[in-house]
């Protein structure tokens, strides 16, 4: 492990201030870079010190709370601390972390994702298991036209993987936004 990972051991405190520790990362956000490193250690410390690992998900999952670009990985996040509770033996824990995440979002949370209406359906195509060249064919797009799409709302919700799209399409966070009327159709009302 790196030096400069923070150490921990059960019962102190895994997290002391990491947002300013890692502010002046550049390119990184301060919080973006904390929850990074907590996720790694977390991750090397899975086998050998599960319940530490599980204190180090848990403090990234804390963070995400001031990282919203972030939300995308708060389902792998709630999936890796349930399974490193399983592996200590913390069956209800692992339950609980499981509930969790299947729970609805918690009012309060910010409005859904708005995509265009071209954006959602390839969502939820890939929602459905499709792969690009199946999305094209069923849209009559190239596959190219798929993956520009993709890689837009990508960047829109913050996500880095088609689970975690398909996750937010599941859960409603990602909407279509409504389509704007034509010259015509503007006209016409008039």
């Amino acid at each position: 492990m790196e030096d400069n990972v923070p150490q921990t051991t059960i019962g102190y405190p895994v997290v002391v201030n990491l947002e300013e520790q890692y502010a002046d990362v550049p390119g990184e956000s301060g919080t973006g870079y904390a929850i990074r490193v907590l996720v790694d250690g977390a991750r090397s410390m899975e086998t050998g010190a599960p319940l530490t690992a599980a204190a180090w998900y848990r403090a990234a999952l804390g963070l995400l709370a001031d990282a919203p670009e972030r939300q995308g990985l708060r389902p792998d996040l709630l999936l890796a601390l349930a399974r490193t509770y399983a592996r200590a033996g913390e069956l209800p824990k692992c339950r609980a972390t499981l509930a969790e995440l299947h729970a609805p979002d918690t009012p309060g949370q910010s409005d859904p994702y708005q995509v265009s209406q071209r954006e959602f359906e390839i969502a939820t195509l890939v929602t459905e298991g499709r792969t690009n060249r199946q999305i094209a064919r069923q849209l009559m797009v190239s596959h190219k036209t798929v993956e520009t799409h993709l890689a837009r709302i990508f960047a829109k919700v913050a996500v880095s993987s088609r689970a975690e799209l398909a996750g937010l399409v599941g859960r409603a966070r990602i909407v279509a936004r409504p389509r704007r009327k034509t010259r015509a159709e503007t006209g016409a009302a008039r």
